[in-house]
């Protein structure tokens, strides 16, 4: 029965299988080109990527989908600039100064982690412009 006046009637939900016949479904259908492990918004986000590009997909959640970790957090592509100035000032700790070669070799690590993440930044605006824009912060 429709749920008010000029609504559309929703699915039945007899017709949607319980997690058990699911799970089965999953051993015994064809192989899936990709199986996505979490039904957050990344997760969700991915699968839906994977699967607009006419690939089998295949989406796995242990729970409810959207309610774990990465449907709380801010989604922001980020620069790492503060890293970069944080491992700067370490650089001038006097622990860095007695160990120079360490301090040198962390400051390092952290300029590599930075430079990977604008690599990642760089290649989602590029190539997933549908899943990103530029959003000014002031702080």
């Amino acid at each position: 029965a429709p749920i008010g006046a000029g609504s559309i009637t929703p699915p039945s939900l007899e017709r949607i299988p319980g997690r058990a016949a699911q799970v089965e479904r999953l051993k015994h259908d064809t192989p899936f080109d990709v199986v996505v492990v979490g039904g957050g918004c990344v997760g969700a986000g991915a699968a839906l990527d994977a699967a607009a590009r006419g690939l089998r997909v295949a989406l796995v959640e242990r729970g409810d989908y959207g309610s774990e970790t990465s449907s709380r957090s801010t989604k922001l592509l980020w620069a790492g600039i503060r890293y970069l100035a944080t491992a700067a000032a370490g650089l001038l700790r006097r622990e860095s100064l007695a160990q120079p070669m360490k301090a040198l070799r962390d400051f390092g690590s952290e300029f590599r982690m930075v430079l990977n993440c604008h690599r990642e930044r760089r290649f989602m605006i590029e190539q997933q412009p549908h899943l990103c824009h530029w959003m000014p912060i002031a702080l």
